[in-house]
């Protein structure tokens, strides 16, 4: 009885010790995606003749929102 306890406590400890792992990997790969896109908001922009700071981004739809409302794709940005 005492080694069924025992088994099952150890599985309990080491099934937190994977979830908190793993969560803390996740947040780390969100963290530095983000950063990627942090680093370009305020910076300005040149579309269509038109000069234009970047205000937001959408980490999930991959978009930059531009001072005048538009939003662009990321590789536009990122490849400029």
């Amino acid at each position: 009885m005492k080694k069924m306890i025992l088994a099952i406590f150890g599985l309990a400890i080491g099934s937190v010790l994977c979830i908190h792992f793993l969560t803390l990997s996740i947040t780390k790969v969100i963290s530095t995606e983000q950063d990627k896109y942090k680093v370009k908001i305020g910076q300005k922009f040149i579309l269509e003749k038109d000069t234009l700071t970047i205000v937001d981004y959408s980490l999930i739809m991959e978009t930059f929102k531009l001072s005048n409302g538009k939003e662009v794709n990321a590789s536009l940005i990122f490849n400029n």
